[in-house]
């Protein structure tokens, strides 16, 4: 009887055990639920970034640009500087001077026949104090018209710098952002045929253990997932690489970089103009530029004319008129300069503002044809990276054919691993050709941005319309097709 009770208690206690253990289960079981409610809205709300918001926000904060738009202001002050030349010069001034002996009138009123002598006091002071105001403007001045213009023309090389200076910063976003998406997408290649190859190998290692497969076969397997798992891990060692790169473009940390959204097929687009234009900043920097030594020149050959100023002082001085007592007075008048002969440094400048002009006109016509000798050469990349594409596309198909061909033959008995193995090796590297023609096709449209000094593209992918990231099934192209 009591060895029965022992067995009763340790049962109760068995039982209670298991109901508090299905308690913690179902405890736990909620408070997972609900951890997962409260952070699907954090999941939801995580950003993503598209190309064309990446070069915006570059856009927004580059140092590079800060500096341009300072230059930018300076130039404008130049111009307010050179415009001071139309507006009149207004100066207070005051003066306290001491001398010693006064001045004195050299007559004697004794001698004069004069029934009563005049009183006269003195007509100095040892101390001679004035103080007023003097408004000068210049009437005639044949240099500073030429120099204003100097000045705006100057403001309008900063401007087009600015423009430069945008479309070289967008062009290494967008490289940038390519190149992580290539790695992206080779990461999502890698990681579609590392499972395929994973499972071929352990089906291959479970014919080995059977007898119906070859040891040859599992080997064949193995190394192919070996390369894939190396290829895999380069990827994303690349994609981190790019993304934190583009972190640093953007002023951002890496971890709120967000998930990068984009197809390199659709950003592979031409976009732009055709050619070069006269729009073009860096033409029109060399231009303006150019203008502005042309009319410096200008300026300073007129430098030989005289220039004529206009001028008018009111002051109140002491001793004033003889009397030494305060009082107003007025003056007004021209004065004309003429400077004749200055050792030659007018011609000389002259003659440097001519050969700077002349050395801008030579480089406007350098550049403008170097640009044409880019778009050429890209129009010829762009032919090839197009021929490559469909030869790659072409060659995928073909080589999925050939996968299926040699998978029936090898379970036909006709066949063998030797040549699936091969098979699936060369729709590996067809996958990874594909994608490398779309990166150079996406490159060649970036750089063809750069070259004609543009920012965004007529074709540029509309903003928060980003595709989510593709499988390895539709990375293939639209013919091709997992196999």
């Amino acid at each position: 009887m009591r060895e029965c009770g022992h067995l009763l208690l340790a049962s109760g206690l068995l039982s209670c055990r298991s109901m508090i253990a299905q308690t913690k289960t179902k405890l736990g079981g909620l408070l997972a639920g609900a951890a997962a409610l409260l952070l699907c809205p954090l999941a939801r709300a995580e950003t993503s970034l598209t190309l064309d918001h990446a070069v915006s926000r570059a856009l927004a904060r580059a140092p590079e640009l800060s500096a341009a738009r300072a230059g930018r202001d300076t130039a404008t002050h130049k111009v307010q500087k050179a415009r001071s030349a139309y507006l009149p010069r207004a100066r207070l001034g005051a003066s306290y001077l001491a001398w010693w002996p006064k001045n004195e009138l050299p007559i004697d009123l004794s001698s004069l026949p004069l029934p009563v002598l005049p009183e006269i006091g003195d007509i100095d002071d040892v101390h001679h104090v004035r103080a007023g105001l003097e408004v000068g403007i210049r009437a005639l001045d044949f240099s500073r018209g030429p120099r204003v213009d100097a000045a705006r023309q100057t403001v309008k090389a900063a401007d087009a710098q600015i423009r430069e200076a945008r479309a070289g910063l967008a062009f290494r976003v967008r490289a940038t952002f390519l190149a992580a998406l290539f790695s992206r997408d080779m990461q999502a290649l890698g990681a579609e045929s590392l499972r395929i190859a994973r499972a071929h190998e352990k089906r291959a290692r479970m014919r080995a253990e059977v007898g119906t497969g070859s040891q040859v076969a599992l080997a064949q397997a193995r190394v192919r997932v070996a390369k894939l798992e190396a290829q895999h891990r380069k990827a994303e060692s690349e994609l981190l690489r790019y993304r934190r790169q583009l972190a640093s473009l953007l002023g951002l940390p890496e971890r709120e970089l967000g998930k990068l959204e984009g197809d390199l097929e659709a950003l592979a687009r031409p976009s732009g103009s055709a050619g070069i234009t006269g729009e073009h900043p860096a033409l029109q920097r060399i231009h303006a530029t150019r203008e502005a030594a042309r009319l410096s020149a200008r300026s300073r050959s007129r430098t030989f004319l005289p220039s004529v100023d206009l001028f008018g002082k009111a002051e109140v001085e002491y001793p004033h008129v003889m009397k030494t007592e305060w009082g107003p007075r007025f003056q007004g008048g021209v004065n004309l300069t003429w400077d004749l002969y200055d050792g030659g440094l007018r011609g000389g400048q002259v003659r440097e503002a001519e050969s700077r002009s002349r050395q801008l006109r030579a480089l406007s016509r350098a550049t403008e044809e170097n640009l044409r000798r880019e778009l050429v050469d890209l129009a010829a990349r762009r032919r090839t990276a197009d021929a490559e594409l469909a030869s790659a596309r072409s060659v995928l198909e073909q080589t999925q054919l050939y996968v299926k061909v040699a998978r029936a033959a090898v379970t036909a008995g006709t066949g063998t691993d030797l040549d699936v193995h091969q098979a699936e090796l060369g729709l590996d590297q067809a996958r990874i050709n594909v994608r490398k023609a779309l990166l150079d096709l996406a490159l060649v449209s970036a750089e063809t941005l750069k070259v004609q000094g543009s920012v965004f593209g007529r074709s540029a992918p509309a903003r928060g319309g980003a595709s989510p990231l593709p499988s390895a099934r539709s990375l293939d192209g639209k013919k091709g097709s997992q196999t």
